[in-house]
């Protein structure tokens, strides 16, 4: 139903923002980042294909046609996007990093006005701001930024805005479910190609059952439930919207920093994670009137 797309979108900002919990157990085994991407993708979209297997094989049928797109949405947006922001963040810091990745929702925004014909109104733009300011103030801007490092940070946020992008487009012909389980089972399949599998899978082996466990269920929580509810709600609400709604993720992340790892505490991240806040319930209040200013 319309009215749940923006808690959907939440929920999978939400689930997004727990991923940290998962890379830092997985990296401390010794695995790099190219391979605990290649593993949340590829048991991820194991576990979409068996439960849609076993619950509705009709939500795996596409035109064949249609390929490319799909090929596009997990080439261009998913696995670009991974590279991308762990080559950012190697150039230049974490959280220089991760603000540059959250430029999305003004590629987002741009996009969406261009292609779509979105009505860009003050209450996005004030939305978006915020958000965009609290993901500044949550993340800090330590660490030396080089060019290479921007450029590819920059690129990072573009490609997570592609998602959306391909979505729309692909969303007024298939369900939900069968976009996010084609575009994850070829960004798990490029994503083992380019990780070096032969090398990285005994380094995961040797952890035992607990760091098998971890990698299948960093997949379904930070990628295959995440990326159904996203979406999901990207089928009923606008893009750009919906864009702004999953800055909720740097919010949790730095929340459960500071819950599980007792990261500091700072005004700063608190005055972040507070205009975050404030950019999630300014874009879900009901306008009194539906004037918009228009692209």
């Amino acid at each position: 139903m319309k009215r749940f797309a923006p808690l959907w979108v939440l929920l999978a900002g939400i689930l997004w923002g727990s991923m940290g919990l998962f890379v830092k157990s997985l990296a401390a085994l010794g695995l790099s980042s190219p391979s605990i991407t290649a593993f949340r993708l590829t048991s991820g979209s194991a576990v979409m294909i068996l439960g849609f297997l076993i619950i509705d094989r009709s939500k795996l049928k596409i035109r064949l046609r249609d390929l490319g797109w799909f090929v596009a949405s997990a080439v261009f947006s998913v696995v670009a996007m991974s590279v991308l922001y762990f080559t950012s963040i190697n150039a230049t810091s974490m959280g220089v990093a991760a603000i540059l990745l959250y430029t999305a929702p003004i590629f987002v925004m741009l996009m969406s006005c261009l292609l779509f014909k979105e009505k860009l109104t003050s209450k996005k733009l004030i939305a978006l701001v915020l958000a965009f300011a609290g993901c500044v103030l949550v993340a800090g801007m330590a660490g030396n930024a080089t060019a290479f490092g921007i450029l590819t940070g920059l690129g990072s946020g573009f490609a997570y805005a592609l998602y959306s992008i391909f979505g729309v487009v692909l969303l007024k012909r298939y369900h939900p479910f069968t976009v996010t389980v084609y575009t994850f089972t070829i960004a798990g399949i490029v994503s083992l190609l380019i990780s070096n599998p032969a090398e990285q899978i005994p380094v995961l082996i040797s952890g035992g059952s607990s760091a098998m466990v971890t990698a299948v269920a960093m997949g379904i929580v930070t990628a295959a439930i995440p990326y159904l509810l996203y979406t999901l709600g990207l089928r009923d609400m606008e893009a750009s919207r919906a864009s702004v709604l999953a800055t909720a993720e740097p919010m949790v992340a730095a929340i459960l920093g500071i819950l599980v790892y007792h990261e500091d505490v700072t005004p700063t991240k608190l005055l972040g994670i507070a205009l975050i806040l404030g950019a999630i319930l300014l874009l879900n209040a009901r306008e009194k009137t539906r004037k918009a200013e228009s692209c």
